[in-house]
């Protein structure tokens, strides 16, 4: 999240600054991965899941590691500790990475932390994502047969998903 960005924001990034618009693809330097990116009023989101991968552990060792305060990535149905077989996985493309706390915060209890994401994004805080949620909320096309609260089909890729007989739920 990159609240604080509106559109023309320029971006600091490890090879200088670079102009960046809300609404238009990011590039992450540090693996070359691009996301696209989209704007609730005032505030600029990742619109994909982060594949950020600078390791990766097995099942045993990802949960040893959070048991011991350490950072630990993953990729769903993998169950080994090569980058280049993982990132090499559907689900490595689909869901991106998973990451213990630790990881996601590098180690920061600071709310809004740059933690694993890209240089000039962050973990959203609470009161981001609440702002977030009014944002969407407060916008009757974004809710469920326009009921107040029912947002979830807002917020998730329009594919990819199985069917649901549930009522306003993805899928």
């Amino acid at each position: 999240n990159t609240s604080s960005l509106t559109k023309g924001t320029i971006v600091a990034s490890p090879n200088g600054l670079v102009s960046w618009k809300c609404g238009e693809n990011f590039l992450d330097e540090r693996d070359n991965n691009s996301y696209k990116t989209i704007q609730f009023g005032k505030q600029g989101w990742d619109g994909e899941n982060l594949a950020y991968l600078p390791e990766v552990q097995n099942n045993a060792d990802f949960v040893t590691r959070g048991n011991n305060s350490q950072p630990a990535y993953g990729v769903h149905n993998y169950n080994g500790s090569d980058i280049a077989t993982a990132k090499a996985l559907p689900a490595y493309k689909l869901y991106g990475v998973y990451y213990n706390w630790f990881a996601a915060m590098d180690n920061s209890e600071i709310p809004s932390f740059q933690g694993a994401c890209p240089v000039g994004w962050h973990v959203s805080s609470s009161t981001e994502l609440s702002t977030l949620y009014s944002t969407i909320n407060s916008e009757t096309n974004h809710r469920c047969n326009g009921v107040s609260g029912y947002i979830a089909k807002s917020m998730v890729s329009d594919s990819g998903w199985g069917t649901s007989s549930v009522v306003c739920s993805p899928g």
